[in-house]
């Protein structure tokens, strides 16, 4: 069922926060790069201004809601 599903993903308390840190590798600014360079056309063409902001080296945070609607 779809509410055990819910069950399984991660609540705030298994999310990592014991020193505040995110995990860093030598991977982690090429892919922030691709990521960028990927969406920057979409971007573009959405906002010819260039009112936006790309931020790169950021912990997003989420949860699904019940019904989907509701995270809407």
């Amino acid at each position: 069922m779809l509410e055990d599903y819910f069950d399984l993903l991660p609540d705030h308390t298994q999310l990592p926060c014991e020193d505040g840190s995110f995990v860093k590798n030598f991977q982690e600014h090429p892919q922030s790069i691709l990521l960028t360079e990927s969406i920057r056309p979409i971007l573009d063409q959405l906002h010819p201004e260039r009112d936006y902001c790309i931020g790169q080296d950021s912990g997003i945070y989420w949860h699904l809601t019940h019904p989907p609607e509701k995270g809407a």
